[in-house]
Order: structure tokens, then sequence, then C-alpha cells
């Protein structure tokens, strides 16, 4: 473009300062879009094209541009008004693209665009829509005000920060600004610039923030940087841009991510972007939101902050066009006018009542300039008064929050349906505005549709409030479907960031299986890759019609007692509901790892100790996954939801325990089909809780399953004499009599029917079923006693009893031990085998049969989970590496005479393997036990160690041996010896030293052969020695006490829970006993033939036996109902905890704050009594010189100001004391308030199980008092 001369100086519209760089196309659909409107004209841009002189500046335009500015083929009209429709002409699209800002900490680029004031609005939107990838906004939040900075204070700007802030980062909000770096605008930007900071890249990218700043493009500074050169191709244009260094000029902000920038032809004219930037807002409103099936509009409010008239008259015509308004009052000037007009007009019919207040006010704050028009804009925005909202920044004014006050705007005058007022509520994550709206006088208004879909999104969205909010509307059976909750999956699978179990479905994905994400395959992996046994339960639907109403919410119908794991027909999984859908959120929830749902849906549950338990071993399953290793904050997250279930499941257990001991061993007995028919003593195990198995609940149950039909107070050494000597089996005590029992508990039943309520009588209550059950079979074989025992019997209970199996593998293992020695002692020098070496052959043939037997009877999927389990074990681990060296020894044994030698060094072996096999007989004492675990975590540390010290090993051995015998490598073995051996005995105090130094027998003969010892390099050997001390300094003092500071730790860990850790190992030794054959080895090759011959016969293979009873469907389910009654007493025990510990803190504080005011009070008369003093010095002290009397005058003043200053900084001090202090006074009254209402609601539940139980007593016919 030709311009005409500068003489003015002035700056003049040229090619960018900084050249630059063109990116590459911002995809091939932006640039076909972009050459689409540059031919069809849809967006063009503006320029002067008739110079119109000011009066006061000739060399001026009225379009805001100097002459010389100008094209030279510009016409001069002197006196001729300027006007944009007449005095421009138009030029296609050229400056559209992305800005990169220099010298900003953000790496994002932003886009924008230049388009004239007249441009078609309905393009421009859908321009933004399509090239800019814009979502359509769910909220649009219009932020106008002063376009320069204005004064505020630091707490009222913090304040007015953190408002935008969270209505800013509000998903699928809109934020509306003028776009520059002042004012508003920059606050506005410093908010999102603080949020982006605060949140990690997943969530930046997740939830990018849309902040649209429209302004006029002659008012932004420098904006040649933003005109691409004339050699630029047609398409978007990269740019750089840096902000303006003069005081009095301000860019474009940094922080906002697009530009409409409004084109009129004028050169630093503010406010004509106004009116596009309301018809921008209108099209955007009316477009609809996204998210909702219904064409409704988008809401949107205005935000006014301080400003000038341009704000008033903004505000003026966002009125007019229906959007409500939020005024910032104490922001300044035109905000804090409006506020106060609006203020008076509460009381006041009309605004022309007021109009000479107003004016008076406008007239302080704006200034006379334009006064009128400005009292008339804020005349017609008071005839809109209604949609006004003042939002006082004052503390004192106590309306809360910023946001808050925007969304009551929003949901009070901002025209909206019941949905569409929820819908925002729920989108601003405000709870207490959504039930405000659902317990309003439109609330019929609501369909049982969207409170379904306002469920789901909530759950989605993990919303624990809001799911709260609407799942109390619903039914929950009828509305959690299998269709329903596998959409909840895979929509929460494309938001969440943290779930685990994506990469193995992901992984399942690449192997060909595309359609994985539903619940069957969910359940495979938890299974196959995790071992976590997890299987839904569906009801069967007696007829689709009673499900296929959606707008009736009454329970569905479903046939009596049929239940189904697996939903046939997928087309009609809409239809199928689960048997206790609180189970599948609780499931769905721990697997996105969001433990407030979870807890909120296990606290509905039944059996919640079986769930505790299960979510234990979840979470272990989830810290074991790769995904969980890396992100320490998600590991923190995983460990403290362990924890907790963990804790609830002890809990649990010890207010069971107490309560009654019969219910608590059929609870921990009870199989639970969801969980894969595993008991609670089976899922704490795989969970590893130690802590719930050594609790005495538990213990006294492993006690009694480890003596069989043996009394438990029989004395270990009388049954070891009766497996000794087996006359002595008459000496056993067994349990008590059935039939005596039964007598018993029904006189003292009778008793308490006489005396006690019926709650006592509930608390005392055993449940033991009818004589028709298998159940009751099961007990009648262990509850008996010796008169009423025959001789077999008695035999027959004796020797099935797990104690007595311990005992007899325990002298069976000393006789194998001892045999085995004499046969290593003896040696293997005959041809022949003797006849014990058959004895051990055969032997440890019966105990690699029993391994396998163990191996095959796991009940893992696949034979990897089997192997894993299997290895678990550390003694199965030590058993088979024993077997594993035996076998090799026997085949030399036969094959050659001459290699008995290796094979002896096999057997050898296998005796020592054996020998270490034997100290897993002392984990049963509780002082041996302890250490048992010591010595097997100590080894786990010593491989650890050991490569650290491998390395300095290898180091020093190569040096060392490479310095004092170079090329000496025959023998090989001198090698291997010099480079390992030498160094680890060097290690452990054997230094060698004479290999350094001279020796008498060596020779200097390279070729000369072992046993002949080479002699060492002596030129080198100062240099060895130096190696061999700082070897010896790192290894004895440095890497040996690392070695004893790792053990030292490990004692100290397992010394401190000794008793927890010996209990549970109890628990392994019975467990594995309680499945063992009867017969010692090697007698135990006749029930390994048993089991072969009955495997042969039912053509089924065995399974291990379990500790269970599997009770009769009445008896669980009246089980289950006693354990949360205990639940909701444990939960009621640990609350009533919390609320003590809450008011001790508050006693604490109150003491403290008395002690505050005590001291306040004497500082304030210490400080009284000093001025009083110094002003009684000064009136007293005169004297000849009045040269002293100034001084002496000026000394007191000093002081008197000293002592002011520490009266005034100490009141500050005692008044941030006392209103920090008052501020948690507060929180903690609301605190026990929340605990108080939690407590008595609590007491309500309880109060209802227990009249739920009264009202259908439980099937029992013998009671026990109880402890």
């Amino acid at each position: 473009m030709t311009l005409r001369n500068n003489q003015s100086g002035s700056s003049i519209m040229t090619h960018p300062t900084y050249p630059a760089q063109e990116r590459g196309p911002m995809g091939r659909k932006f640039a076909r879009f972009a050459r689409e409107t540059m031919d069809e004209g849809i967006f063009e841009e503006k320029s002067c094209n008739v110079f119109c002189p000011e009066s006061k500046n000739p060399q001026k335009c009225q379009c805001g541009l100097l002459e010389a500015a100008h094209p030279l083929s510009v016409p001069r009209e002197p006196g001729r008004e300027w006007k944009t429709e007449d005095c421009t002409q138009k030029t296609p699209l050229r400056c559209y693209g992305s800005i990169k800002f220099k010298h900003s900490e953000l790496d994002d680029e932003s886009k924008f665009i230049r388009v004239s004031n007249d441009t078609n609005i309905a393009k421009l939107v859908d321009f933004m829509h399509k090239n800019w990838r814009l979502k359509r906004p769910a909220l649009i939040i219009s932020l106008t005000g002063g376009a320069k900075d204005f004064a505020m204070t630091r707490k009222d700007n913090e304040k007015l920060k953190t408002g935008i802030m969270k209505v800013a980062a509000t998903k699928g909000a809109w934020v509306i600004t003028g776009g520059t770096n002042a004012g508003i605008m920059k606050i506005c930007g410093e908010a999102i610039s603080h949020h982006l900071s605060t949140v990690n890249l997943a969530q930046k990218e997740n939830q990018r923030l849309v902040t649209i700043g429209i302004a006029t493009w002659g008012a932004v500074p420098d904006n040649d940087q933003l005109v691409p050169p004339e050699t630029h191709k047609a398409g978007p244009y990269s740019t750089h841009y840096e902000m303006p260094r003069e005081m009095n000029k301000t860019g474009l902000d940094p922080n906002h991510t697009h530009f409409i920038l409004c084109d009129d032809g004028s050169s630093e004219k503010y406010g004509r972007e106004q009116a596009m930037r309301g018809e921008i807002e209108r099209v955007l409103c009316e477009n609809g939101v996204s998210t909702s099936k219904r064409s409704t509009k988008v809401p949107i409010v205005c935000v006014m902050v301080e400003g000038g008239p341009g704000t008033i008259d903004t505000v003026r015509n966002a009125l007019i066009n229906g959007t409500p308004c939020v005024v910032i009052d104490g922001s300044g000037r035109a905000a804090d006018v409006l506020a106060y007009a609006v203020d008076l007009c509460k009381d006041a019919a009309r605004a022309e009542d007021v109009k000479e207040q107003i004016t008076a006010r406008a007239k302080s704050l704006l200034g006379d300039n334009k006064l009128e028009q400005n009292v008339a804009w804020i005349e017609e925005c008071l005839l809109h008064k209604d949609m006004i909202r003042v939002y006082k920044l004052d503390e004192e004014s106590g309306q809360g929050e910023l946001d808050k006050a925007i969304l009551q705007t929003l949901l009070e005058v901002g025209g909206l349906e019941v949905k569409e007022q929820i819908d925002l509520a729920v989108l601003w994550n405000r709870p207490d505005m959504a039930e405000q709206v659902l317990k309003g006088s439109q609330k019929d208004k609501l369909d049982v549709s969207d409170i379904r879909e306002f469920a789901t999104r909530s759950l989605i969205d993990n919303k624990l409030d809001f799911i709260r909010l609407f799942l109390e509307r619903l039914n929950l059976q009828q509305f959690l479907t299998k269709g329903k909750l596998e959409e909840i999956y895979n929509e929460t699978l494309g938001t969440s960031s943290e779930f685990f179990l994506l990469k193995a479905l992901e992984s399942d994905e690449r192997k060909g299986r595309p359609d994985f994400r539903n619940l069957e395959n969910i359940e495979k992996v938890l299974i196959n890759k995790y071992n976590v046994y997890y299987k839904p339960e569906f009801l069967v639907p007696a007829g689709e019609s009673a499900l296929q109403n959606g707008t009736s919410d009454k329970p569905a119908k479903v046939k009596a007692n049929k239940v189904s794991t697996r939903s046939s027909d997928d087309s009609s999984k809409f239809l199928w509901t689960f048997k206790c859908p609180e189970r599948e959120l609780f499931v769905y929830s721990l697997l996105f790892i969001r433990p407030d749902c979870a807890d909120y849906f296990w606290d509905d549950m039944m059996s919640k100790t079986a769930a505790a338990l299960f979510a234990a071993q979840l979470c272990q399953a989830i810290k074991q996954s790769p995904v969980t290793r890396v992100d320490t904050n998600l590991m923190n997250k995983v460990q403290s939801t362990l924890v907790a279930y963990q804790d609830k499941a002890e809990g649990i257990m010890d207010e069971c325990y107490q309560r009654n001991y019969k219910y608590t061993k059929m609870i921990l007995r009870s199989p639970h089909t969801p969980w894969g028919k595993q008991t609670c003593l089976e899922l704490a195990l795989k969970s590893d809780s130690k802590e719930f198995i050594a609790k005495s609940g538990c213990q006294k149950l492993i006690i009694e399953v480890w003596h069989g039909a043996i009394d438990d107070s029989t004395s270990i050494w009388r049954i070891l004499a009766a497996v000794l000597f087996p006359p002595f089996i008459w000496s056993i005590w067994f349990r008590k009599d059935v039939a005596d029992e039964h007598k018993e508990l029904k006189e003292k039943q009778d008793s308490l029917e006489k005396g006690d309520s019926h709650e006592n009588q509930f608390k005392q209550e055993e449940i033991l079923p009818t004589k028709s059950d298998s159940f009751e079979m099961k007990a009648l074989a262990l509850e008996t006693t010796t008169k009423d025992l025959t001789i077999p019997q008695r035999y027959k209970h004796f020797y099935d009893a797990p104690v007595v199996t311990f005992i007899l593998n325990v002298i069976s293992h000393v006789i194998f031990l001892g045999l085995f020695s004499w046969v290593n002692i003896k040696g293997l020098d005959r041809e022949f085998p003797r006849i014990e070496e058959y004895i051990i052959i055969f032997w440890i043939l019966t105990l690699f049969l029993e391994e396998l037997r163990q191996f095959t009877l796991l009940r893992e999927p696949t034979v990897l989970k089997r192997v894993e389990v299997f290895v678990h074990d550390y003694w199965n681990v030590v058993d088979t590496i024993a077997i594993a060296c035996f076998v090799p020894g026997v085949l030399l044994r036969f094959i050659s005479r001459e290699l008995t030698g290796w094979a002896h060094g096999f057997y050898v072996l296998t005796l020592i393997l054996y020998c270490i096999r034997f100290t897993s007989f002392f984990s049963l004492h509780d002082k041996l036990g302890p250490k048992i675990v010591m010595i097997g975590k100590m080894i786990k540390d010593l491989l650890f160690f050991m490569c650290i010290f491998m390395v300095y090993v290898l180091a020093y051995g190569i040096a060392v041996q490479s310095l004092i015998y170079p090329d000496v490598t025959d023998p090989p073995f001198s090698v291997f010896w010099g480079i390992f051996v030498r160094p680890f005995y060097e290690t452990f105090g054997e230094p060698w030293m004479e290999e350094i130094g001279a020796t008498d027998k060596c020779t200097d003969d390279s070729e000369a052969g072992w046993p002949y010892e080479h002699c060492p390099d002596h030129g080198k050997t100062l240099f060895a020695l130096i190696l061999k001390c700082l070897y010896m300094v790192f290894t004895n003092v440095l890497l040996l006490n690392l070695l004893i500071a790792m053990f030292n730790y490990r004692y100290t860990e397992v010394n401190d829970e000794s008793d927890v850790y010996w209990r549970y190992q109890m628990f392994n030794v019975i467990q594995e006993y309680y499945n063992r054959p009867k017969l010692p080895p090697p007698l135990f090759i006749f029930s390994h033939a048993k089991m072969i011959i009955k495997a042969i016969i039912n053509l089924e293979f065995p399974r291990a036996k379990k500790l269970v009873d599997d009770p009769p469907e009445h008896i669980f389910r009246q089980l289950e109902k006693w354990e949360d009654i205990s639940a909701k007493e444990y939960s009621m025990q640990v609350d009533r905890k919390q609320q003590e510990n809450m008011e001790e803190r508050v006693k604490k504080i109150e003491s403290k704050t008395t002690a505050i005011d005590r001291a306040i009070c004497t500082v304030q008369a210490d400080v009284s009594k000093n001025t009083e003093t110094v002003q009684q010095k000064m009136k007293d002290d005169s004297g000849p010189s009045s040269r002293g009397l100034d001084e002496t005058r000026k000394t007191l003043e000093r002081e008197l100001t000293i002592v002011r200053e520490n009266n005034n900084s100490l009141g500050a001090q005692v008044e941030a004391l006392s209103s920090r202090t008052e501020e948690r006074c507060n929180r903690l009254e609301d605190s026990l308030a929340n605990l108080n209402e939690r407590t008595r609601r609590m007491e309500t539940m309880l109060e209802m199980l227990v009249k739920s139980v009264v009202n259908e007593p439980m099937r029992i016919e013998d009671l026990e008092e109880q402890r």
C-alpha cells in the first residue's frame, strides 16, 4: 500500500515489525473454509477511503488516522462527517489465524480474526464452531467494565478473581470480555492464568477455558503485527505479538483464547465493537445448548465491574435484549452508580423520584461530561431493575461468593425452565441451588426421565451431592439397568484419566475385540488379569411392558427367587435390572477411584464386611497396576481408600463379635455370590488384611477350625501324647453334646422371654436352623461329647482335626530328615542303592504328588494365575527347588557310578532345603513365628542388596586381577577366583595380603598350569593396595552397615506388630493343613490314589476344601440384617468419637481465646499506663535550659510514637487473631451441627432396622447366652 509522506512523525500502518513465520495450514477444512469465505465475501475488512479532517486538527481524519497514513488516491473532503457506512471500503479477509504472545508464560496460541462491523453474525458464529472447533456453550458470561486499570483493595481484588475463576472454570462456559490487557479484562486473564497453573496437563486439555475477547481493530495498539505481508499466500496467518511498552497503550491480553477484532475503518476509537458484541451474544444464546435434547436457549448473564459511560451503555443494551445483569458494588465508578440507583429504586415507585440523587452520584463518580446522557441510560436500566442484582464486595453484606450470586441471578430472573435451572446448578456444582429448585413450586414440571438424566450425568461427573440428591427421588433398582450401567461405564471411560482398568480393556481391543466396554469383559479382565472376582447379579424381568414405561418410577416386577448372572439378550439389556444396584455402583466407584461415592453406596449395601474386604482387595490390585505406580497422587488416593475400608471391616467385625460370636462366625464362613462365592476370610487373605484376620472373632473361629471336633481348651501336649499313644484318645475332650446344649439354651430362652425386653432378647439370639437343613447336619457332626461318641467316631474326629494332621506331618518330617541324613552320611559308594535310599526316593515322589495336588486344586482361572498364586507362598518355592535338585541327583545316581559324586552333591543340597523347610513348622509359635516372617523379608532385602554389592565386587575384582595377575587366564577357575571369590572373602575380613606382596610359593612361568600359583606383578602392587583399602572401606564400612540398617528396619517393622504377623501366618498354616490329607507323608499316597479314583468315576476333579458353611437363604438374609445393624452401630460410635474430638478442640480453642483476651487486656492496660506516665513526665519536666527542655520533649515524643505504633501493631495482630479464631469456631460449630444431624439420621435408620427385624422375626429355635 502506498502511503502519503509522514510529515508529522506519527506512526503509520506498515508491515509487521517481526517477520511472521508460516507454521503451515491449520487444517484443510480451515483453509478451504477461508478460501470460500474470501471468494464469497462473507468476511471482509474495512479501510478509510475518504479523508474527513477534524476541525481541531486538519492533518488528522475523523477516522483517527493521520493524512499521511491514507493512500494518495483517497479524496479530501473538509466539512464532511465521517461515517463508517459511507467513508470506508471493503477488502477481502486477510487478517486471521493464530497469535503467539511474546514474553508470555503460556505456550498456547490464541486464534484471531478481523471482520467488518456489519458482518453476518450467524456466519461468524458458524466459523467459530467449525473452524475454531468450539463446542456450543452451556453458559455465557459477558464481562464488561473499565478498560483501564482501576484502584481496588487487595482483598477485593482477590475475591473478584476467585469468583471469575470459578465462573470461567465451569464446564462448557464461555467468558466474553473486551480482550485488552487492562481493567476487568486483565483481572479476568490473571484469574484464568492462575487457574491453569493449578491444574495438570491432562486437565488443561480436557477443560480448556474459552475466553473470547471482542475489541475494536483500530483501538488495538500495534495491530500492524497482525497484518500478513504482501507475500503471504491466502490462508491462516501465524504471527507473534509483542505487548506495547508505552504506558498509555494497552495491548491484547495473552490469557484470552480467541479474539474477534471488529473493524469499522476507524483508528484509536474505543467502543465501536459494542453492537457486534451484543449481536454475537444474542446469536450464541439462541443457538441452544448442545447437551440438551430439546432446543433451549443458552443461559447468559452480564457482569458489570467498574467502568465508565460505555459500560452503562453495554449493560443497557444487555437488559433490553433480556440478559440479566450482576452489578459489582464497590468496584468503582459506573458499577457503584448503577448499584446506588438500584438500591434507591427499591423503595421508590419510579426512577424520576430519585433522579436528583442519582444525578448527584453520577456527577461525583463519572464527572460532568455527557452527564444527562449517562443519567438517561441509567434510567433506562432501571426500567429493567427486576433483572439487575447487586453484589457487594464488602464481607459484611453476607452474600457469599460471586459465582453463587451469578447463579442465583440466572435462576431467579434468567427466564429458565425447571430443567434448565437444575442443569445450570449441576453445571456450576451447586447442589444447594438444585435442591432449592426441586423443593420449589415448579418441581412438578420436572419429569422422572429428566431426573434420571441428571442422575446419570452426576454419576459420570463424580458429583456426590447431586448423586445423593437425584437418587433419593428415584427407584434405584429400576433406574440402574444393565444398559444404563454400561452407558455410564463408557461415558466415564472417555473422560477419566485415573481408570487403571482402561489399559487392560484397550489391550483387549488391540487383540481384535473392538466391542469390549461391557460388563462381561470388565468382569473377565478383573478375574483373569487382577485376580479379583466380581459377577453382577441380574433380576429376570417378568415382562417388558412394566419397564418400557419411561415416566413410571415404580419398582419393576420380577420373578421371585430367580437370579441370573448373565443377560442373554443384548437387545433387552435396558430391561435387565440388578439384584443389588448399590453393589454395582459401589464397584463402579471403586474402579474409577471415587472413595466418596463408594462410601455412599457402601452405606446402603448389605453384607458390609464382605464389601469392605472386596474394596480392599480391589485397591490392592489397583496399587499393583502400572498406571498407579507412576502417579504418586493416585497411589496415595488408592492407599487411603484401602486403609479406610480395612478399618471399616475391622470395626464391624469387632462390633459383631462383641454382640454375638455365633452370628459373627456364620458371617465369616458364609459365601458371597457377587464376590465369587468367597467368604470374608478368603477376601481378607487376598486383600492382605492382616489386622482383620488378627481380630478376636476371626482368631476364635480359626482356633475352632484348627482343633476340629476337639475341645479348644485341650492342651497341645495332651494331643501330642494321644498321637504318640492312640489309647490316650479316651482322655481327649470333644465339644458339648448338641442335644444337651439345645436343652440348656431352651431354658435360657424361656427365662429371657419372662424378664427381658424384645430388644435385649434379640441381642442374645443365636441362629441355629432346623434339623431338616444341611447346615444343621454340619454342626451336629462337630459339636458332640465323649459320652455320646462311639469308638470309631472318636478316632475319626480326632484324626480329622487339622492340629493332629500338623503333628503327624511334623513327626513325619523329622523321620524323613533323619533317614535322609543317614543316607547322605553313609554315602553313595555302593553300585546299587540301599533300601533306605529307595524309601527316600519314594518319599520325595509322594511329596511331589502333594505339591502337584495343591497346584491343581487352586481356583485360579488360568495356568499363569495358578503359578503366580502358587509361588506367592515361598514354602512352595522351597519345596519345588528341593524336588528339582533331587531329580538330577537320582538320574545321575542311576546313569553311571562315576557320577555318584555329583549325585551326592545334589542329595546334600536337597537335604539342606528340606532342613530349611522344617522351619515352617515354627510359624505356629508366638515367639518363633514372627522371626520366620523377619527372615523372609530380610531375604528379599538381601537380594536387592546383592545387586548393589556385586557392582562393587566386579569393579574391584576385575581391577585387582588385571593389575597383579595380567595375562593369566589358565586355568579359568583362577580368573573366577580372582574376580569373585577373593573380593567376597575380603569383605568378611580375609585380606589376602600375600597375593599383593612377595611369596615363595609361586612361579613366573605363564605356561605353568594348576595347581602352581603365579607370582603377582610387584610393579603394580601399590595400585592394588590402594584399591584394596578403598574396597574395604566401601564394603566393610558402608555397604555392610547399610545391610544392617535394612535388616534393623525389617526387624522393627515386624517386631512392632509381631502379634498381627504371627496370627496371620498361623491362619495360613491352619488353612494349609485344613486341606491336607489326613495321613502324613509318605502314607498320603493312599489319599492321592483315592482322589484320582473319585475324579475318574465322577469325571470331575475334586476341589480344595474351604472354610465355608453355606446357610439357607432365609438364615443368610437375617444374618445380613443383623450385620447391617452392627455396622450402623459402629458408624454411630465413629461419629460420636469424632464429635467428642471436635468438642475437645472447640474447648481448647475457647480456652486459648480466653487467654488471648486476657493478654490483650493486660497489654492495653500497660500501654495506657505507659502513656499516662509519659504525658505526666512531659508536664512535670521543666528546666532552666530551653534546649534541654526541647530535647526532653522530642525524646518523649519519640517514645510516645513508638508506644503508639506498638499499640497499633498489637491491636492489628489481636484483631487478625480474633477474626481467625472466630472463623475457626464457626467452622467447628458447622461441623458439629453436621455430625449431630448425621448421628440423628443414623439413629433413625437403626430404629427402623430394628423395627423391621421385630416385624419380621428370625427363624430361630435355640438361643445361647451372650458372653
